[in-house]
């Protein structure tokens, strides 16, 4: 091939080779064109839903969106896109009757078109079908369920959480009775305040007998020998140790049920604390039931398509005509390159002879 190309031999060689490049594009036009009328029509419909924020979510946030937030609305596109519904919605319409032998796979490459246009909260959901009406009821019925199978979903979670905080109130409440009923009996059976009137009253008579006591070892010191009073002291002596023994019995017993009215005491307010906080929560779950997702709404449910959208005969036809000027330039450069090598070694194989007859 020649080291450098000459523009103005090159463009002489293609005007001389025009007809070239216009039976290429004319034929490939005509062939696009018949290929593209033997095909079947086919005509999409597109139905939108609208990806509304979380209704409890701040007005300010619904209108600065994050690109992450965005990039995770792509989760519903699962939805719309999902091989169960595809196939409900194929046998609704009743299209797998008309070829039963292919696969839900090839049904949905071929029929089905689900996106998140960039930058959106839309959610379009594209139908092509050979039936435009068809078409457009296929793609209206797959957005009606995607928009109730993301309720579904929502309404699910909001079941689940508010089963769990009504099952563990029901706990807290069986709990604050159970610290109620404990403390009733506690009462019931006289609490500490019987116990306490009880040792006040000995402590009384312990202080009398000691200086009954008291007085009577005194009697007997001054009547030395004093049979009788000898036998007082001992006697008020076994009195005071007796009820001694008995104080120490009753305040034993007084520290064990003080122990258990502070147990009791402090389970009654702890199990009211916990079942005051769980019924705030479960206020607070109840009126956040159904506003925590998103929600999808189906603002356009398409229309019947009137145009087919395949097969497209002007983009074909022009597209099959630039693919020919492209084949034929190239060819017909490859042909200039070729015949203008061909034609440089002969000239210097002429010139060679002529030299050596010169010399």
């Amino acid at each position: 091939m020649p080291a450098e190309l000459n523009p103005v031999e090159y463009a002489s060689f293609l005007r001389g080779k025009w007809r070239v490049v216009v039976i290429a594009c004319a034929v490939a036009a005509v062939l696009a064109a018949a290929v593209s009328l033997l095909l079947p029509v086919r005509y999409t419909a597109t139905a939108r839903i609208f990806i509304e924020p979380p209704a409890g979510s701040d007005v300010r946030a619904s209108v600065a969106v994050s690109p992450i937030y965005l990039e995770s609305l792509k989760t519903f596109e699962y939805f719309a896109a999902s091989d169960s519904l595809f196939r409900e919605a194929l046998e609704h319409f009743g299209l797998r009757k008309s070829d039963p032998e292919r696969t839900i796979e090839s049904w949905k490459k071929s029929v089905l078109e689900v996106s998140i246009p960039r930058n959106t909260r839309i959610l379009e959901i594209s139908v092509t079908l050979p039936d435009p009406k068809t078409a457009q009821r296929m793609a209206e019925y797959i957005g009606e369920r995607t928009v109730e199978s993301s309720r579904e979903v929502t309404r699910m979670g909001d079941t689940e959480i508010v089963g769990e905080t009504e099952e563990l109130r029901e706990r807290a409440l069986a709990d604050r009775e159970k610290a109620e009923t404990g403390w009733s009996r506690f009462l019931r059976a006289g609490g500490t305040s019987a116990l306490e009137s009880e040792i006040a009253s000995l402590e009384m008579q312990q202080y009398r007998l000691r200086r009954s006591l008291a007085d009577a070892e005194v009697r007997v010191a001054e009547r030395s020998g004093s049979e009788g009073g000898a036998n007082q002291v001992r006697e008020l002596r076994r009195q005071l140790a007796s009820l001694d023994e008995g104080l120490k019995t009753k305040r034993e017993l007084l520290a064990r049920r003080s122990a258990t009215q502070a147990r009791l005491r402090a389970e009654r307010v702890r199990t009211r604390e916990a079942l005051s906080a769980l019924d705030e929560k479960l206020r607070e779950v109840m009126s956040a039931v159904g506003f925590r997702g998103e929600r999808l709404r189906l603002i356009d449910p398409g229309i019947v398509p009137e145009r087919p959208s395949s097969p497209n005969l002007p983009l074909n036809v022009f597209g099959a005509m630039f693919f020919a000027l492209v084949i034929s330039l190239g060819y017909l450069t490859l042909e200039f390159s070729l015949g203008r090598g061909s034609r440089e070694r002969k000239a210097a194989l002429v010139e060679i002879p002529s030299k050596a007859r010169n010399d």
